[in-house]
């Protein structure tokens, strides 16, 4: 039974102020508030009145109603929630629309003072009209990548009839995900659909290209029968043009931010004779003023993403005025630091290479000062190239010549960039993975046509390690001994990439594929027949 305190404390919640503080002792509640009338009842018809009511067997929290409460169809303008002693009203402030039947799906919007216990399938369902909608619809959503259950997706169904184009409006019916992924509209009207799924982070109901995930069924939905759907798989459609955010002019630099990441970057100048140095990354791009410039630079900048999609930017280079300072003294270099591809103690397979990446443009390298050690022994001089054309990438290729251990060592003063500032002593040291110390894995796939992408993953950073394309298996050998995840892109326009989805012409994405357990390898293993479905 409940106990008799919350009784007392009903008083106490008629104000739209009070702080609700669960008694603390006594036997831990476990029941949740029983449903004792509602008004209009359930499944009532010809409902004309504008307030519904719910009353409980005991004292009640309401105050994550706002967030939990979901009226299907979505109800225009605004609606008032009123605490009583064991119940609330919601006040709407106008009229439901006409025939229609509505679902009041409260969720975990109601709870128990004490324990803060949630009431159990709490809806009400009343029309508008003569008769209650009674066709359903079921399904799941999970995500296209990581193929896991969505939780608060939000899944809609948009009437044909209405002349706005669906992504500009509003569903018609909404529901939202449970933590397994599925959902469930119920007193839905004989009609036609369409179906759109999406995780709606700003919950306004719109899809929004730059933030939002979508999954949508291919198929106009017409519903004369309650229907059990395939799972929809949503992902990010982001087919909007790349952007430039803002530009940030400094002394030494001009840095412009990108609304995308892009996979590859390249300035154009008028003259060549113009050109100065920058670096990218990501979704930034930094100029260097080096050579000095002497005046504002006119230049194109020319991006491709992921999806391989080309954008163009105009775009004026200049720099700050140095800040006036009474004092002479010059400025001091300071350190240049040095960041490897291949982390120290990292185990490596020989021959491989060493990139180091620098954030400004180098000027002067001593090569006198940069040697590679085969386990104890001085190696000769590595052969140093540089990846780019502005100095900010520097690729050592190691030979397979050392038996146990690779060691990288540079003295200071190595490196000096365009400012001054040199680098310090570095060094790191490698371990050389042999024949038996790697493994194998090797499998297929359910689709067996077409051309596929097979994608090695680290299970616990996601790093993708290796890709390759094939037809019918797919096979990682020489890999080092860890724990893997396997991802199939089915590359049905043989680009070599994933390509996304496009409601508004409703083309669906290329399909991913992902192994279901991770993948323990360990040395001198090999896992073969491994069957991606």
């Amino acid at each position: 039974m409940k106990t008799n305190y919350l009784v007392i404390l009903s008083s106490l919640l008629l104000s739209s102020c009070a702080q609700f503080v669960p008694p603390t002792g006594g036997i831990k509640d476990e029941i949740p508030p029983k449903l004792l009338k509602t008004q209009p009842l359930n499944k009532t018809i010809n409902f004309k009145g504008s307030t519904v009511s719910l009353e409980f067997d005991e004292v009640i929290d309401v105050s994550s109603l706002r967030q939990d409460l979901l009226v299907i169809p979505e109800q225009p303008g605004a609606y008032t929630v009123k605490q009583t002693s064991k119940g609330v009203k919601l006040v709407f402030d106008q009229p439901f629309k006409d025939s229609t039947t509505y679902t009041l799906n409260f969720r975990n919007g109601v709870k128990d003072i004490n324990e803060r216990n949630p009431a159990q399938n709490l809806k009400l369902v009343f029309s508008t009209g003569d008769k209650i909608d009674s066709l359903s619809v079921s399904g799941k959503i999970q995500d296209l990548w990581a193929k896991t259950e969505e939780l608060d997706v939000t899944v809609g169904l948009y009437n044909l009839t209405d002349t706005i184009p669906i992504l500009k409006r509003k569903p018609d019916y909404f529901t939202k995900t449970d933590s397994s992924g599925n959902y469930l509209f119920e007193n839905i009207k004989n009609n036609k659909y369409r179906l759109i799924a999406i995780n709606d982070k700003n919950q306004n109901l719109l899809f929004d290209q730059k933030n939002d995930k979508i999954g949508f069924l291919s198929d106009t939905l017409n519903l004369t029968e309650n229907k059990k759907l395939e799972t929809i798989e949503i992902y990010k459609s982001d087919l909007i043009k790349n952007k430039l955010k803002r530009s940030i002019p400094r002394e030494n630099t001009f840095t412009v931010q990108m609304e995308r990441n892009v996979k590859e970057l390249n300035v154009l100048y008028n003259d060549p004779k113009d050109t100065i140095t920058y670096n990218v990354k990501t979704n930034e791009l930094t100029f260097f003023n080096h050579p000095v410039l002497k005046d504002t630079l006119f230049v194109k900048i020319r991006t491709v993403d992921s999806l391989l999609r080309v954008d163009e930017f105009q775009q004026k280079v200049y720099f700050t005025k140095p800040v006036a300072s009474t004092s002479t003294r010059k400025r001091r270099p300071a350190d240049l630091p040095i960041i490897s591809s291949i982390k120290s103690g990292e185990a490596v397979t020989l021959p491989f290479e060493y990139v180091l990446r620098f954030e400004t443009p180098i000027v002067r390298i001593d090569t006198q000062k940069i040697r590679l050690y085969n386990d104890t022994t001085i190696g000769p001089r590595p052969a140093l190239s540089w990846i780019d054309k502005n100095n900010t990438q520097l690729k050592i290729s190691v030979p397979g010549k050392a038996k146990e251990e690779v060691s990288l060592r540079i003295q200071s003063n190595a490196f000096e960039n365009y400012r001054g500032d040199t680098s310090a002593n570095y060094s790191q040291k490698n371990k050389i993975l042999k024949k038996d110390d790697m493994g194998l894995i090797e499998g297929s796939t359910k689709i067996k046509d077409g051309t596929k992408i097979a994608q090695l993953i680290k299970n616990d950073t996601r790093e993708i390690i290796r890709e390759i394309s094939f037809t019918n298996t797919f096979r990682f050998d020489n890999v080092v001994p860890d724990i893997y995840d396997i991802r199939i892109i089915i590359d049905v326009n043989k680009n070599g990439i994933w390509d996304t989805g496009d409601f508004i012409n409703n083309i669906q994405p290329e399909k991913i594929l992902l192994s279901k357990e991770p993948i323990k390898l360990k040395a001198n293993f090999e896992i073969r027949d491994v069957l991606i479905e």
